[in-house]
């Protein structure tokens, strides 16, 4: 099996709480998601549509104790929110500790082991967030692709401990499932309607694009069988 492990990019991947995108010009029938792989070899990547769930680990070690079950609830607010939308299935799959690299924003499990269909968040506190600029709360997306069939098998997701600490639970749902969306393989929308767009605007569920991506990127599951002559 192929993969490609991916981490440069990270930094475009980013929810902002103030600044604004501008309009693009587009085709009136274009549609408003997009890839979050548009323009490269990875194109169209996604998860399999395998009816296994996707799980989502937390590592809140960087988050204020009062606050730990604050992000959990949040992270399955979002979870369920995508879970209403989308073919795949997220799960919860409890704390498991990450390393961050700060250069990259990308998230590995400390324990080295390589997980398929596994998400892994955090937390990162100030003096670990160089890839955010003052406006950024969250960066998100695919690490580890297999090349072959374009599906995504881990992801990673890193959002500022100071924001976290901080706003209502849903604020930080909201941010979550942006990101979250990252991670499924969406860029930012064209339309104020989505969940994706570029800007936090208060979304408590999926807008049509985001439902339309979601689909659109998934990939077939392609079942490993023994061989019949062995």
């Amino acid at each position: 099996m192929s993969m490609r492990r991916l981490a440069t990019w990270l930094a475009a991947l980013a929810v902002s709480t103030t600044a604004l995108i501008a309009p693009t010009a587009v085709a009136d029938d274009a549609p408003a998601w997009t890839s979050i792989f548009a323009g490269t070899q990875f194109d169209g990547a996604g998860w399999s549509a395998c009816p296994d769930p996707i799980h989502v680990s937390v590592d809140s070690r960087a988050v204020d104790p009062a606050r730990r079950s604050t992000l959990v609830k949040a992270t399955k607010r979002a979870l369920a929110m995508w879970n209403r939308g989308h073919v795949v299935t997220f799960a919860y799959g409890g704390e498991v500790p990450v390393a961050f690299d700060s250069a990259t924003g990308v998230s590995r499990p400390a324990d080295g082991v390589d997980r398929d269909r596994w998400i892994y968040f955090t937390v990162v506190t100030d003096r670990q967030k160089s890839g955010f600029d003052p406006f950024i709360v969250g960066l998100a997306g695919p690490i580890r692709v297999e090349t072959t069939t374009h599906t995504i098998l881990e992801a990673s997701a890193a959002f500022r401990a100071s924001y976290v600490n901080r706003v209502p639970l849903a604020q930080s749902t909201e941010v979550i499932a942006h990101e979250l969306g990252h991670v499924i393989g969406l860029g930012h929308s064209r339309s104020r309607r989505d969940l994706m767009f570029g800007t936090l605007l208060g979304a408590t569920d999926l807008g049509p694009g985001d439902r339309a991506g979601g689909w659109a990127l998934l990939q077939p599951c392609r079942v490993v069988t023994a061989d019949a002559s062995a």
